[in-house]
């Protein structure tokens, strides 16, 4: 017996994660649904507000550079 109730999922990644996410869908935006379209533009607004906008615009070149 399946049980359909439709709830939050909250998921909790650390910084190199997020970016490592973000950067794999962005990857393949264009073939993505539009549900995931919403998850890159929150991910997209998360990395705003916790980037600078040098760190931003080299992510892939930050994203090498993070530890684990």
């Amino acid at each position: 017996m399946n049980n359909h109730r439709e709830e939050d999922f909250n998921l909790s990644l650390n910084q190199k994660d997020t970016i490592g996410l973000y950067l794999s869908l962005k990857s393949i935006q264009d073939q993505l649904n539009d549900s995931s379209a919403v998850i890159i533009k929150k991910i997209e607004e998360h990395l705003y507000n916790i980037l600078t906008i040098e760190e931003y615009a080299a992510i892939e070149e930050y994203y090498g550079k993070q530890s684990s």
